[in-house]
């Protein structure tokens, strides 16, 4: 990762492979940490990391956690992010950015592209046979609602 500030250009992560096509880097509210699924191996899973775009110091944010995508809440302070199952199938998690509280599993599974919605709801792709469809779900698990929108993949 590269960036372009008053400073000109510099790298951001060397540290391994970004894995930007599961989930494009994202900037803390306050534009000074940026937030990335990074691959350190080939076959290895993708762990979100975190760079602080002044010093360039990064770390993994939750060590061991292999993700499939994931999406920063507009206040900083939550990930919700999806995992593979051993049967091949995505699980959705829920979890403070801080790591103030164990990450809770949000009652959905086959979940993809997990986003948080304007009021706090967390939005995410299903697949049913060979459509997608945008569903939504509380972040406590409950009133899971299938949008009246269908994806369709080009």
């Amino acid at each position: 990762i590269w960036i372009h500030d008053h400073k000109g250009e510099r790298p951001l992560s060397s540290e391994g492979e970004v894995a930007d096509d599961l989930s494009p880097p994202i900037f803390s509210p306050d534009a000074r940490v940026l937030y990335y699924l990074l691959r350190k191996g080939e076959g290895s899973g993708a762990e979100l990391w975190r760079t602080m775009v002044d010093s360039g110091k990064s770390e993994a944010v939750f060590p061991g956690i292999a993700m499939t995508a994931f999406d920063l809440s507009p206040d900083g302070k939550q990930v919700v992010y999806t995992t593979a199952a051993p049967d091949g199938t995505t699980q959705l998690w829920l979890t403070p950015e801080d790591r103030s509280l164990p990450a809770a599993k949000v009652g959905v599974s086959g979940a993809r592209a997990p986003h948080f919605g304007r009021h706090g709801q967390i939005l995410f792709l299903a697949t049913e046979g060979n459509a997608n469809y945008l569903e939504q779900v509380d972040v406590d698990g409950s009133t899971e609602v299938e949008l009246p929108i269908r994806v369709v993949a080009a």
